[in-house]
This record gives C-alpha cells, structure tokens and sequence, in this order.
C-alpha cells in the first residue's frame, strides 16, 4: 500500500490563507458581540462572539483589531460618538472588516469602519420591549407610591466610587447654605458594563435588608454617553427599583432620554448636583411649613389668650358684682344682727338690773339694821348670834345689840320652857 503524501502545518494553513484570500477578497459587514475590549499602543484588540437566542454559550468566535491608521476616519464618522462609547463589553456592533489569516497568529479581523446606527438601534429596541414589559407588570409607578419622608437625612448612596458626580453630590450636600445635616452610607458600585447590573441589584437587595437605617435610597452616575449609561436600562435593576420598600432617588447625568431606573424610581433627577439640591430644597420646605405653622399656631394662641383674657375679664366683673352683692346682703344681715343683738342685750340688762334691785330690796329688808329698827334684838355669845336657850348656860356672858346700842349681860337661870 503506497503510503499517503503529507502536508506540513505551514502549507496547510497558507492554504487556508489563499482561500480565504481568494473568497474574501473584500471587507464585509459583521455582527457580532464584543466580549473583551482593551487599548494598546494606540490599538483597539477586541475578541468576539456571537450567542445563541438564549443568551448561553458562544456558537462563535473571533479576535479583532482596529489599528491606529484607520481610527481617524472612524472618528470622523462617527461624529459626536466616541470610539470609547462604543467599545464596550455586551455591547452588539456592526463593523466593516477584512478577513485576515496568519500562518502563525491565526484568523483576525482587521476593522475599517463602524455603524454605531446599528448598535444603536439595538439597544433602543430592547429598551422599548423591556419598557413595555415593566408597564405591562405595573412597576412603572410602583415605587412612587412608596411614602417619602418630609425630611430625608438619612441616604443610603448607590455609586461608585470614583465617580465625579458623587463627590459633586456629597460638597453640594455638606456645602449647603442654610446648615442642615445629612447622613449617608456609599454602597459602591460599578455603574457601567456588563457587571454593573449584578452589583447594583446587590446593593438594593443589601439596602432592603437595611430598610429601617434609611429615609431613601439615591443612585448616583455622572455624566456619559447613551451607552455608557446602557445599564440604567437593564430590566433587572428597573424591576429591583420600582419594588424597593424605600424611595428611590435617581440622579442619573444622562443626555436627553430617561432611562428606564429613571423611569421605575420615585423621583428622577438630571444630576448627582441637581438630587443633592432636592435633598436640601425638601429640607427647607419642611424648615418653612414648620415656621409658618409656629406662626399661625402662635397667632391663634394669641387670639385664645386674648379671649380668654376677655372672658377673665368678663369673669371678674362678674365675680365683682356678686362679691359687692354678697357683701351688701351680709353687712345688711350683719346690721339687723347687730341691732337684733342691741336690743336683746338691752332687754337681758334690763331684766338682770330689775331682778338685781329686787335683790338689792330683798336684802335691804333682810338687812339686821333694818330688823333693829323694828325693835328687834341681836344677842351674841362669844361672837355667835344665840338662837336657841340651849346654846346657853347661867354665867355665860351675853351682849345684847339694839338700834342704838349694845348691853351687856349675865345668863343667871335657862328656862327651856317656851313662852
């Protein structure tokens, strides 16, 4: 058996390099998904994919390349859209490109132009099905009605790290004219690319378990292109806003159009500047409802003073006039008591001055004197006035008082006999 001839690896593949060569002698339109991007020397090197319908595993693969020499005339196609702004990770591109195949480095394609039309009209397309898909599922104003404090003072920050616009926000916050204070927490986060949507529904899902630490929740993203802020379109984070128990706030600096965080938040601001200004203006519009209800509280104190003060008034000339009309009855009473008093001590003097002359009288008459001068007689013994025969003896010593005198005598003979 004759043995088959050989090939060597480097025939093989100039033979492929001649095919293709040979069928593909033009630049074609691509689609495809860039899976990888970085910048080198000057150079764009991109690597990538197509994916099934499900969004899974590669069904092909590539590497590409956009040297310095034709980036000017990109750049000057693609007008206000930077080359940057496209090159992005996830993001779908439609580019210009010739097949070039290396015996030794393999398949790359060589990239002459862009259509960002192409890229763009993607993802405006998926933003409007996802659109339609939260408005069909109600979170369209889902966390609007969700209560915003009068006063928010305590915020949970959702944004990364290096972000400009968060350091715009916090000197706007801490720099505001009227003193108030404001207390937050940064949950960093990336905010663009294909990871930026997983974090940030890390950080919700991490604030929700937090709910009772904050007024609300504000999600930060500086100034950028439509694409750099593609995420912000991302149904999972719209879905994780609009049924977060806190407000969201969304200071997202896009262009013209609201993204779709914008569109499921409580309230969407233009900028990280412009939401830290509605923290401040929603303080000092607390700060004036609260002054002008102190004015009116103490205005109408005043007017129930006042009337108090008049029905006080009312009250004393009230409790005057009784008092006067008290005071007239008792001193009436008190004058007809007094006279009433007068009269009965009159009466009682008069009744007791009586029955002492009657007394008086009575002794006048019971008087010794007066029974003398009725010839009676006073006879004493010793100083006792004898009564009785018995009290006497013969020999005793008598003295006999009369009107005008005394006799002294002897007691010869006691006849107790009576006369």
């Amino acid at each position: 058996m004759r043995a088959q001839q050989a090939v060597t690896l480097f025939q093989l593949q100039e033979h492929i390099r001649r095919v293709l060569a040979l069928n593909l002698p033009d630049a074609l339109w691509i689609e495809a998904e860039i899976a990888q991007v970085s910048l080198a020397r000057g150079h764009y090197f991109l690597s990538l994919v197509q994916k099934d319908a499900d969004n899974s595993e590669p069904r092909a693969a590539a590497e590409a390349v956009i040297w310095q020499s034709p980036m000017a005339t990109i750049r000057q196609k693609l007008g206000p859209t930077t080359l940057s702004d496209l090159l992005h990770e996830g993001v779908q591109l439609r580019f210009k490109a010739h097949v070039d195949y290396h015996e030794r480095y393999g398949l790359k394609l060589i990239i002459e132009d862009i259509d960002p039309a192409y890229t763009y009209g993607l993802l405006e397309l998926q933003r409007r099905e996802i659109l339609e898909r939260l408005r069909r599922e109600g979170h369209l104003e889902r966390n609007a009605l969700v209560p915003l404090p009068p006063v928010l003072q305590r915020i949970a920050l959702v944004a990364s790290e290096q972000a400009a616009g968060l350091q715009d926000f916090i000197q706007h916050l801490a720099q505001n004219p009227y003193g108030y204070c404001f207390y937050w927490k940064l949950f960093p986060t990336l905010v663009q690319g294909q990871q930026a949507e997983i974090e940030i529904t890390k950080r919700l899902a991490e604030i929700a378990r937090r709910k009772a630490d904050f007024d609300c929740i504000i999600l930060l993203r500086g100034g950028g292109s439509r694409l750099d802020l593609s995420a912000f379109d991302s149904y999972a984070i719209a879905k994780a806003i609009a049924e977060h128990p806190l407000p969201v706030l969304t200071g997202i600096g896009h262009e013209t159009d609201e993204s779709l965080a914008d569109l499921c938040a409580h309230t969407s601001l233009k900028t990280p500047t412009a939401a830290a200004e509605f923290l401040i203006h929603r303080h000092l519009h607390f700060e004036s409802e609260l002054l002008g209800l102190a004015r009116a509280y103490q205005s109408e104190a005043r007017q129930v003073v006042r009337q108090h003060q008049a029905d006080v008034e009312q009250l004393q000339q009230l409790a005057l006039r009784h008092c006067q009309y008290i005071l007239q009855q008792q001193t009436y009473a008190l004058t007809m008591a007094q006279a009433q008093a007068k009269q009965l001590l009159e009466g009682t003097l008069q009744r007791h001055v009586q029955q002492l002359e009657a007394w008086n009288n009575l002794s006048l008459q019971l008087h010794p004197s007066t029974t003398l001068q009725r010839g009676f007689t006073l006879t004493t013994k010793d100083g006792q006035s004898v009564t009785h025969s018995s009290q006497l003896q013969p020999g005793d010593l008598l003295h006999t008082l009369f009107q005008d005198g005394v006799v002294a005598s002897q007691v010869t003979q006691v006849n107790p006999d009576k006369i």
